[in-house]
């Protein structure tokens, strides 16, 4: 995150204190909500015209539904020239002056262009609000965002972003596919959340979490038939190692709902194991593959509580698949 804004939260975590005007900061409305947009897998190649769907799916949901934040989840990239293909997108962001974090899926590192380059392509624009890791061998694009309260600077809810980089590195050991989260980023996770807790008086920040690739558990939960809502038609694309994210997150007991990209044809939520796991919605074009409408979901946070409502909002207009957490699934 922007260094000043993380010094600034570290030190006015929860206390009421006056406001610090040159840091960038986000907060909860009036009326104890938050609105997040999430985009992912938009897979815009420049020059190709099946790309401007993702222009579309951008702008009508930013006019729509107003959202207080914007988090694009990865594989925005899928074509060069990479500047051109960030600014398709982030520019109609900067537009309307709101805030947003980008995490890389498996794709946006393969167009001949390290990932600390384009994260200074993605610095660039005002509204961004991911700063360099201080850990780069861990991955490039993860930290973490406060949302203040409504009534003053205290945190009321921690946003974590995590960089589940792009492919096995143990191929050698026969073990193929995807990425795992590093052992690297839970240990920074873990000290992050619990400062927060300890800051807190002993009481975890309710906590969402966003990147790439789903975890093992999402592929545990949906083949074992715990109940969902939403579209499940492609086979979970998880990695064949299990790193242990999942189980960290419930033994610190802050993190309650996790959003991912990577399958397009998956946009479904499901409960497993006191945790809330979730896709977004394919908002590209088709120039990869999918068979879903485009659209994007909408999260709502609720100030203070492990509570948010949830739903998929289609580039024809629908709104549909409305989940609010924790009773639904009760």
């Amino acid at each position: 995150m922007k260094r000043l804004l993380i010094l600034f939260a570290i030190i006015s975590q929860f206390s009421c204190s006056s406001n610090n005007k040159d840091s960038i900061s986000v907060k909860f409305n009036e009326n104890g909500t938050f609105k997040i947009v999430q985009f992912t897998d938009t897979h815009y190649v420049p020059g190709n015209q099946k790309s401007t769907r993702a222009d579309s799916v951008i702008k009508l949901l930013i006019e729509t539904e107003k959202p207080d934040l914007i988090v694009f989840t990865g594989d925005q990239v899928y074509g060069r020239p990479v500047e051109e293909a960030l600014d398709r997108q982030f520019s109609i962001v900067d537009e309307h002056n709101i805030p947003f974090i980008y995490t890389f899926g498996n794709h946006d590192r393969e167009q001949k262009m390290s990932g600390m380059e384009i994260l200074k392509i993605a610095k660039q624009y005002k509204g961004f609000l991911l700063d360099y890791p201080e850990d780069t061998t861990l991955g490039i694009t993860y930290g973490y965002l406060p949302i203040l309260s409504s009534k003053c600077d205290s945190t009321a809810s921690v946003i974590y972003i995590f960089d589940s980089r792009d492919y096995s590195t143990l191929k050698e050991n026969d073990v193929k596919g995807y990425g795992w989260m590093p052992f690297g980023q839970i240990n920074w996770y873990t000290k992050i959340s619990e400062s927060f807790t300890k800051s807190n008086n002993g009481k975890p920040v309710p906590s969402i979490a966003f990147f790439h690739i789903p975890l093992p558990e999402y592929k545990e939960a949906i083949e074992t038939g715990a109940p969902y809502v939403g579209t499940y038609q492609e086979k979970v694309c998880s990695p064949a190692i299990n790193s242990g994210l999942f189980t960290r997150m419930l033994e610190n007991k802050d993190v309650f709902a996790t959003f991912v990209g990577h399958d397009h044809d998956n946009n479904y939520t499901v409960f497993w194991k006191g945790m809330c796991l979730s896709y977004g919605n394919f908002s590209g074009g088709d120039t990869e593959y999918n068979h879903i409408p485009a659209g994007a979901r909408v999260i709502e946070l609720h100030e203070g509580k492990q509570e948010l409502k949830t739903w998929i909002h289609l580039l024809n207009g629908e709104i549909k698949d409305e989940v609010t957490l924790p009773n639904y699934f009760k």
